[in-house]
């Protein structure tokens, strides 16, 4: 039988770095996972698996699977429940002030969202039409329930919206 090995690696070739541009590529250790999206490199806990989870929110306090919360400013809460799911692809959304829908995943895409965090964003819906995007996107509808009650919708996330750490090339 063959004997493990220590064989000398260096940081570079440790550290996601020299993936191709198009890739998002992940090093896992116990408790940490190091990433690169967008030339940059993050390193964080290891993130929750992908749920097909859906609950109804009032706008108090709500804890989503991946450790996350959406909750509101202040005491306020919607009149209706709203329901609120993780992302599972194809959805589109008609940003406030905007005459067309767009796909969720371009805009998520444009505004440099790291792969990652994508999956668990939270999606909020009132019946069937989804009015808001976590805390980054309402929809006319969305805008209008949160200017109703007077407040801010709020994703607090655990995951790094700013990368740690440039990645040289």
């Amino acid at each position: 039988t063959a004997t493990p090995g220590i064989y000398p690696l260096s940081l570079h070739d440790a550290l996601p770095i020299s993936a191709a541009p198009d890739r998002s590529p992940c090093v896992r250790w116990a408790g940490c996972e190091i990433r690169r999206y967008r030339d940059f490199i993050y390193a964080m806990a290891p993130l929750a698996a992908d749920s097909d989870w859906e609950t109804e929110w009032n706008g108090s306090e709500l804890r989503l699977p991946d450790g996350t919360s959406l909750s509101v400013r202040g005491e306020t809460r919607f009149d209706a429940p709203l329901r609120v799911r993780n992302r599972r692809g194809g959805e589109r959304i008609k940003p406030a002030g905007h005459a067309h829908h767009r796909d969720v995943r371009l805009l998520l895409q444009e505004s440099g969202i790291p792969p990652w965090t994508r999956i668990h964003l939270p999606l909020i819906f009132e019946g069937n039409d989804l009015i808001g995007v976590a805390d980054m996107v309402l929809s006319d509808r969305g805008h209008a329930l949160v200017t109703q009650v007077g407040t801010a919708i709020v994703w607090t996330s655990t995951t790094p919206r700013a990368p740690l750490i440039p990645a040289s090339r």
